[in-house]
């Protein structure tokens, strides 16, 4: 069956946090505050957002991949993109009124996918029934940006920070939550929550936080031979939590998270590379498809060269930097693009 791909809807509307806060990987900040200086006026804002959708639903049409683009809240989506894909020819699938708007626009938070199994976001559905040999569930780990995926292994944040039934959530990922991956004969890694600091007027307010998604600071990639190879930000900084109860944790640098890593991943075949510095934030959120090939954003040559030197896959980039989704929308190109989950059309 061919592999189709679901695209985020084009809704470009940014605006300044209600507390005037961005929330950024802490070792981001100095770059994402650099992005933040230049763009006070929203318009434009939204006029680079939609250039850089642009430029991937452009990059999948050159790749050729079968792909559709989400439609919800017609009152907000960007009518200029929908006349031009349209007219393009790219098809688009309609999602109901309901649909929670956060992810029409990153599908990729809307399930995991993995053999035999759908892992639905419990934000959006309480299920769990078996469709055409798929059993579908309902899981805190359906939030894709906390999962890694490349041949038949799965890297898991350690923290659950989620919404399930409208109560916040913030735990350790359990055994429970792996079963899954486990049961699909799947290698699985904990990845240490990857640390988050808040820029105001451009400065870093001294608060910190940590956060689940793990594919804004890293990817999973197989090589040609089906090596696995688990790449982290070159000054990624993560959390390691001290006492559960008090919800007590310290920041673990650079070093000590690849240190970590490496221990986890040595005995599962998985190699774990530093990229090197980008000028463009979230570079590794990145999209490998089911050939190998991988899309991943423009901007940023020595981390493209080094992927596809230690990949051998053939790589595409984007034809302009994906730098405002990330700065205004908190996503990137593995969050806008997903595996379409087709059981989940006849849920």
């Amino acid at each position: 069956m061919t592999t189709s791909y679901l695209v985020g809807a084009p809704i470009f509307l940014p605006g300044i946090p209600e507390d005037g806060r961005f929330p950024v990987p802490i070792h981001q900040a100095r770059l994402i505050a650099s992005i933040l200086a230049n763009n006070h006026d929203l318009s434009h804002v939204e006029g680079q957002l939609r250039e850089e959708h642009n430029s991937i639903v452009t990059a999948l049409n050159e790749m050729g991949y079968h792909f559709q683009i989400a439609l919800a809240y017609p009152d907000k989506l960007d009518s200029r993109s929908i006349c031009d894909y349209l007219a393009r020819g790219c098809r688009l699938i309609r999602f109901p009124s309901d649909f929670p708007a956060s992810l029409a626009l990153c599908p990729r938070d809307l399930a995991v996918t993995i053999p035999g199994r759908v892992l639905l976001n419990c934000r959006y559905a309480s299920i769990d029934r078996v469709i055409d040999d798929c059993r579908i569930t309902s899981s805190p780990i359906g939030d894709g940006g906390s999962v890694l995926l490349a041949s038949g292994a799965a890297v898991v944040c350690d923290r659950i920070i989620s919404f399930c039934d409208d109560l916040p959530m913030n735990r350790s990922t359990c055994k429970s939550d792996l079963e899954p991956f486990v049961s699909a004969g799947m290698k699985t890694v904990m990845f240490p929550a990857p640390v988050m600091g808040f820029l105001k007027g451009g400065s870093l307010t001294g608060q910190l936080a940590f956060f689940g998604h793990c594919d804004r600071v890293s990817c999973l990639v197989s090589d040609v031979q089906g090596g696995l190879h688990l790449v982290l930000d070159h000054d990624i900084v993560t959390a390691s939590v001290v006492d559960e109860s008090a919800q007590s944790w310290r920041p673990m640098m650079l070093d000590e998270t690849i240190s970590v890593l490496r221990r986890a991943c040595e005995s599962r075949g998985i190699t774990v590379h530093r990229a090197p510095r980008s000028t463009v934030p979230y570079s590794l959120n990145l999209q490998q498809f089911f050939d190998g090939r991988i899309l991943m954003t423009g901007g940023t040559t020595e981390v493209t060269e080094m992927l596809r030197s230690i990949t051998g896959q053939q790589i595409v980039t984007t034809n302009i930097p994906i730098q405002y989704y990330p700065t205004w929308m908190y996503a990137g190109i593995h969050c806008l693009v997903t595996e379409f989950p087709r059981s989940l059309l006849t849920k």
